[in-house]
């Protein structure tokens, strides 16, 4: 391939700028453990001899860090030279400022995650550790004295969701941490929005579609008394701490793009569709709308009783692999389950649910198939909808607002698959064969296999 010397330029700028922020991490660390080191040994004994190990183990500690830091370096590097390498395909241009904020982006985000994490007053932190056991490894882990918060039977699942406490005493390998996950949708102070009937428009559907549809959504509280649902069929059931409170602004907005009346501000797609939410997302005392890997679990078995066969997940965060084995098994009895791939920038690391190959991930795009500024990028992405400037209803108004997001876009490619006639995972390959591609020739890191079409007789 040719090289374009104001491309490479660029990309030398970027690596320069992941170079410093790696190494800036590293050494936040060392000078920690340097301190401690420090301090233990000459606490424990004041001569040369504590000083040379000491000395010793911050050597160690420096190699331990830099090799770590070149790891992520690595990794960045390479998702961002994939970025430069499907925006050349499609003959774009960038500057030093698209790269310079895309990476500070992350680097904020990152700031805010720890920040929420240190400060959010919601019971589910990282020293909380969950597992999907069976009843035999529920009375091993009893047995062995480990702290056992709270026991769930997950009927649909076909296990039990085990919260541990004190970590002295390891839990199952299979166990991961109670991780926090958000949702990928922002409301936007613009008043110009797009009704959702024109943008589904470009998917080939003439909405409103009048055919019944039964969809599950793992989400905030719907507003059910907001003008463009009365009347709408809504089961929901509530999987979050008894101290946080229902937020319906989310979860309005996505129950408004799926079946929003025709005669209000913000109508939708489906006209006679069924909508099951297992309201997993509430908001803290700290204002924080989130919910726990234990909390999405939980919700999984629920929908699954309700006997869904689409499942629409706009929330993504970190991998966790209890959630992934229950994601496993809703794929493996034949649900269809699709998630936002994430709104954090084009070289963010992938997100999850979305990144897990049991998840349809959708990334957004705006009505003159653009790719959404903020949205993430990566081989898993399946497809492309519209996510920009939709217009949702309102929870806090009774009215419409614009909303931009890969959340959005995840609904509209879940309504479609909820459309297509054909059974089980033939419904995801005839999508895949009918979408329009938008970028590189075939399945791509951007829009993946491009915008769904869907055809009905």
């Amino acid at each position: 391939m040719k090289r374009n010397p104001a491309r490479w330029r660029h990309y030398a700028i970027a690596i320069c700028l992941i170079s410093v922020v790696t190494f800036a991490w590293a050494d936040d660390d060392v000078d920690e453990e340097l301190e401690q080191s420090m301090t233990a040994e000459t606490e424990r004994e004041d001569d040369d001899d504590a000083f040379e190990r000491a000395e010793r183990d911050v050597e160690r500690s420096f190699e331990d860090q830099f090799e770590d830091a070149e790891e992520l370096e690595d990794e960045l590097e390479e998702r961002l030279e994939r970025m430069f390498e499907a925006k050349g395909h499609r003959g774009e241009d960038f500057d030093d400022e698209f790269i310079t904020q895309g990476i500070e982006d992350n680097i904020h985000q990152l700031w805010q995650l720890e920040e929420m994490l240190d400060e959010s007053g919601f019971p589910a932190l990282p020293e909380q550790t969950i597992a999907l056991l069976t009843e035999q490894e529920l009375n091993d882990a009893e047995a062995s004295g480990a702290d056992i918060i709270a026991t769930e039977v997950m009927t649909e699942l076909g296990g039990i969701l085990v919260t541990f406490g004190d970590s002295r005493v390891v839990p199952p390998k299979e166990s991961d941490n109670n991780h926090l996950y958000g949702l990928d949708g922002a409301t936007m102070p613009s008043s110009i929005s797009t009704p959702v009937p024109t943008l589904a428009k470009m998917m080939g559907i003439s909405a409103p579609i009048s055919l019944p549809v039964k969809i599950g959504l793992m989400d905030s509280h719907i507003q059910e008394d907001h003008p463009c649902l009365t009347g709408v069929h809504i089961n929901q059931a509530a999987y979050y701490p008894p101290e946080a409170t229902n937020d319906d602004v989310h979860g309005t907005a996505m129950a408004s793009i799926l079946t929003g009346r025709a005669d209000c501000a913000a109508p939708g797609i489906l006209a006679q569709a069924e909508l099951d939410n297992a309201v997993v997302f509430a908001r803290t005392d700290h204002g924080l709308v989130v919910a726990t890997a234990a909390d999405l679990v939980a919700g999984l078995n629920w929908l699954l009783a309700q006997q869904v066969n689409v499942i629409n997940l706009s929330l993504s965060g970190p991998p966790n692999r209890v959630l992934e084995e229950a994601l496993n098994r809703v794929h493996d009895r034949g649900v269809i389950i699709v998630a936002s791939a994430g709104n954090y920038g084009p070289v963010a690391f992938p997100r999850y649910p979305a990144a897990y190959s049991s998840v349809i991930a959708v990334t957004a795009i705006d009505a003159a198939l653009n790719i959404y500024s903020r949205a993430c990028q990566g081989d898993h992405i399946a497809f492309a909808a519209p996510g920009v400037g939709v217009r949702v209803a309102d929870a806090s108004t009774g009215r419409d607002q614009a909303m931009d997001g890969t959340s959005v876009a995840a609904v509209f490619v879940a309504a479609a698959l909820a459309l297509e006639q054909s059974e089980g995972a033939d419904k995801v390959e005839r999508m895949e064969v009918q979408a329009k591609d938008l970028g590189a020739l075939g399945k791509d890191v951007i829009f993946g296999y491009g915008l769904p079409q869907v055809h009905l007789p």
